[in-house]
């Protein structure tokens, strides 16, 4: 559905059509240029899914609506759930104006549109009915409740059986985890080589894997706070991946696009993804310390590694209260510094995170910030260009949780030192 409403910039006087398609979420933000003076005018609606109605906010920014389009002067094509070609957002107006709908704009793009579209139906059915029962399943295992563990897991699949030992925890991995792979730029490939990298430092040594790694991460209370990070973090992914959702469906098409600027996501929700962004990226650095304390067993027979031109070793805690740009270094000198290091953008981090960061909706990009000494400085990034990172760091971070999975395993499942399972 398309909803066309009109407005009339607060600095020119230039009155516009707007023309939005109601999306699957909440609510939804949109900017955009004002054709005539350049000015950024943003307006925001909210949606009611189950009564399925909506609302435009009273007061956009920069401008205000009005009851007519007559001597409107352009016409503003919105959709939040596609990639909208940048060159057909904004049209001149006309009447009869006809343009087609960004959904039909869009769908020559795609190999096989019946394939995505199902895959989206699959997607929502999870998120609406499915989720929420998944979140009580993490509660209801975190607070050891196991009666209303197996009542949580069998409404999802009544066939699941709990008569093997660590079923439980299989649950887990199971209805939590796996999913989250239809949401995400997922790669089977990455999860086999940390499955590999465990199950190597298990047969160097399964005292130091087992006992010293995974059982001082567990005895310290380490383990359930990664653990509580990791939720955290998907509990912001999924609130705001509709806002995100458009960049997941390049994946879909017969060609990917050559530069992605080229297209516009057309929901607005900086401080989200910021926030986001910061929770993905802390917790991947927090989980680079078991996967250095793995690689300390493979190749030095250790819970340390060695420190470059000093006699001395830096132990696997020692490099947990590192800084992130420090961990980098040692990293970098072991196999696996392609899973962490260009997704743990300290810039971008930074960047994004400083208050005076914020997004420019006349040219549609985000302005970051960086403080060298007394000097600030300032470098813009695309908004969907930004999407895509934190569409990328989050599909990583999924990747990378497999590490905490198996300290949970191999910990008999128990999250913490008082757990039974």
């Amino acid at each position: 559905m398309i909803d066309r409403n009109f407005l009339v910039c607060d600095s020119c006087n230039t009155r516009i059509v707007t023309r939005t398609a109601i999306g699957h979420g909440d609510r939804q933000v949109l900017a955009f240029p004002c054709p005539e003076c350049g000015v950024g005018i943003t307006f925001g609606m909210t949606m009611d899914q189950k009564k399925i109605s909506f609302s435009y906010d009273a007061k956009p920014e920069n401008a205000h609506w009005v009851k007519s389009e007559k001597g409107s002067k352009a016409v503003v094509t919105f959709d939040t759930e596609y990639l909208v070609p940048r060159e057909l957002l904004i049209q001149p107006y006309s009447e009869p104006f006809f343009q087609p709908s960004p959904f039909i704009m869009m769908s020559g793009h795609f190999g096989d549109l019946l394939e995505f579209k199902g895959h989206e139906a699959l997607r929502r059915r999870w998120l609406t009915e499915v989720r929420p029962i998944t979140s009580r399943v993490i509660t209801h295992y975190e607070n050891q409740n196991w009666k209303l563990f197996e009542k949580e897991v069998k409404r999802i699949d009544p066939k699941w059986s709990f008569s093997e030992p660590g079923s439980r925890f299989k649950a887990l991995q199971h209805f939590v985890r796996l999913p989250k792979r239809w949401f995400l730029y997922y790669n089977r490939g990455i999860e086999s080589r940390i499955i590999q990298r465990v199950k190597l430092a298990d047969s160097v040594s399964a005292t130091l894997t087992r006992d010293g790694l995974a059982g001082s991460f567990f005895n310290s209370g380490r383990v359930f706070e990664f653990w509580r990070q990791s939720v955290a973090a998907w509990d912001l992914f999924f609130k705001h991946f509709f806002t995100l959702s458009p960049v997941l469906q390049f994946l879909y098409w017969e060609r990917q696009p050559p530069q992605l600027d080229d297209f516009v996501v057309c929901n607005k929700d900086l401080e989200g993804l910021k926030a986001l962004y910061i929770a993905c990226f802390e917790s991947l650095a927090r989980l680079s310390v078991l996967a250095i304390g793995l690689e300390a067993i493979i190749h030095h027979n250790d819970l340390a590694i060695p420190i470059k031109g000093k006699t001395g070793k830096l132990t696997v805690h020692e490099f947990e209260a590192l800084s992130t740009g420090n961990k980098a270094d040692h990293l970098r000198k072991y196999p696996i510094s392609d899973l962490f290091l260009p997704f743990l953008d300290t810039a971008l981090r930074n960047g994004i995170g400083h208050h005076a960061a914020r997004y420019e909706p006349a040219k549609d990009h985000i302005v970051c910030v960086k403080v060298a000494k007394e000097q600030l400085s300032h470098w813009t990034l695309g908004y969907t260009e930004f999407c895509r990172r934190v569409m990328e760091l989050a599909s990583q971070l999924f990747a990378i949780e497999l590490y905490l999975y198996a300290m949970i395993e191999m910990n008999g499942g128990r999250l913490r030192y008082e757990d039974t399972v």
